[in-house]
C-alpha cells in the first residue's frame, strides 16, 4: 500500500514540521505501506519565511534593515529548518501548484491529510488539504485536523460540507473541530491526539542536536505572540527556582533586559534538544504545551488570542492538566509549579490508545 501524507511539513515553524516528521515517522514504522510526504509547497507559502520583505513605509523599513543586525543568525536558523526536512522526510517530488498535484497523485492507494490547521477556511489553499484535487478511487484519510476558527462562514458552508464528505474517516485534532464537522455532515468524529505525541521521548532524541549554553538548568520560554506576559511569568518562576532564562524566539529586537540568553538560530532538532533539557517551561504555543508534557517538564501555558486558545485549553482539559494555564505572574504558585503527571499520563496514555487505534483502522 502507498500512502501519501499531506500537511505542512515545509513551514519554517516548530510545531508544523514536527507534526509532519511524527505522522509520517509513526506511519512508516508501523503501518505496513510505503509511505511519502507529499511535498507542495508554492512560491507564494515560501516567501512568507524568507528574512527580507518589502518593506510597507518607513516603520517597516527600519525593522527590514535593523534584520542585518542578526542576519548570520536568522539565515542558520533556516538553514537548520532545510536541513531537517532534507535528512528526515522521504518526499515526493515538489509541487508548486494546485495544477501540478492534481495531474499526478494516482500513485497513492491513500492520501492522508495531516494535524495543523489544514482545514482553515481563512488558509487560501485549504480545498487541497481538503483533499479536493483527490480522485475518487484514493481513500481520503483526516488525522487530527483543526480548523483553526470556531465558526466556519456561511460562504464557505457547502463546498467545506462537500469535501469532508468524501473523506472514509473522519477525526479532529480539539472538541471544537469534531463539533463543526457533526454540524456540517452529521458524522459523529473522533477527537485524536497530535502527531507529536505518538512517537516516544527516545525516539526524538535520535533527531536533536545540542544546544550549547553555560546552564545546565534553565526556565525556556518558548513565545509565538505574548512576550512581555510570559516574561512577567518567567521571572516569577525564576525568583523560586533561582535559575535562568533562556529565551527560543527568532526576534530582531536587540535585547530582551529580564532574559539571560535569547536562542534565534534553533532548528527543529535544536528545539527539541532545548525542550528536554529545560527546567522548566513558559509558552503560549500549543505545540511548546505538547512537548513540555511529552517530556514531562513543569511548564506554565500562556492564553494570548483568546479566540485561538481552544487547541492548549482543549488539551489540557483532557489530561487534567488544566491548572498550568495561567495569564499572570500572580497566578504563580506552590501548587502548580510542579506539575503531577501521575493522572495525566494514565489519560494521556488511554487517548494515545485511541488515537492510534483510529489511525490503525483507517489504513489498514
Amino acid at each position: 500500500m502507498k500512502i501519501g501524507v499531506l500537511t505542512f511539513h515545509g513551514a519554517k515553524n516548530y510545531g508544523a514540521m514536527l507534526q509532519a516528521y511524527a505522522l509520517s515517522t509513526y506511519i512508516s514504522n508501523n503501518i505496513n505501506s510505503d509511505t511519502l510526504v507529499i511535498d507542495f509547497r508554492t512560491k507564494k507559502g515560501e516567501k512568507a519565511y524568507k528574512i527580507f520583505r518589502k518593506p510597507k513605509g518607513l516603520k517597516g523599513f527600519l525593522k527590514e534593515i535593523n534584520k542585518f543586525k542578526f542576519y548570520f543568525n536568522l539565515k542558520e536558523r533556516q538553514n537548520r529548518f532545510d536541513d531537517f526536512l532534507k535528512n528526515n522526510f522521504i518526499l515526493t517530488d515538489r509541487y508548486l501548484t494546485y495544477s501540478e498535484l492534481e495531474s499526478d497523485h494516482s500513485e497513492f492507494d491513500v492520501i492522508i491529510s495531516g494535524s495543523d490547521q489544514v482545514f482553515n477556511p481563512h488558509g487560501t489553499q485549504y480545498e487541497t488539504y481538503l483533499l479536493k484535487f483527490c480522485k475518487d478511487v484514493v481513500r481520503k484519510v483526516a488525522y487530527a485536523p483543526s480548523f483553526g476558527v470556531k465558526q466556519i462562514p456561511r460562504t464557505k458552508n457547502e463546498i467545506m460540507k462537500s469535501l469532508l464528505n468524501k473523506f472514509t474517516y473522519l477525526s479532529a485534532r480539539e472538541r471544537k473541530g469534531c463539533e463543526i464537522i457533526y454540524d456540517l455532515t452529521s458524522r459523529k468524529v473522533p477527537q485524536v491526539l497530535d502527531p507529536v505525541f505518538l512517537l516516544s521521548v527516545d525516539e526524538y532524541k535520535k533527531i536533536e542536536e545540542p544546544v550549547k549554553l553555560k546552564w545546565s538548568k534553565y526556565i525556556l520560554c518558548y513565545s509565538l505572540v505574548g512576550i512581555e506576559k510570559q516574561l512577567d511569568i518567567a521571572i516569577e518562576v525564576k525568583k523560586r527556582l533561582n535559575i535562568p532564562i533562556i529565551l527560543l524566539k527568532d526576534s530582531i529586537k536587540m535585547r530582551f533586559k529580564r532574559v539571560d540568553k535569547i536562542v534565534r538560530n534553533a532548528g527543529p532538532s535544536e528545539f527539541l534538544n532545548l525542550f528536554r533539557n529545560a527546567d522548566f517551561v513558559v509558552t503560549d504555543s500549543f505545540h511548546g504545551t505538547a512537548f513540555s508534557i511529552n517530556f514531562k517538564k513543569n511548564f506554565y501555558s500562556t492564553i494570548i488570542i483568546e479566540e485561538k486558545s481552544d487547541r492548549i485549553i482543549d488539551l489540557l482539559n483532557k489530561i487534567g492538566l488544566s491548572k498550568q494555564v495561567i495569564n499572570s505572574s500572580q497566578n504563580v504558585s506552590d501548587e502548580t509549579i510542579e506539575v503531577d503527571y501521575t493522572e495525566a499520563d494514565k489519560k494521556l496514555d488511554q487517548w494515545r490508545v485511541e488515537s492510534i487505534s483510529y489511525l490503525k483502522q483507517a489504513l489498514k
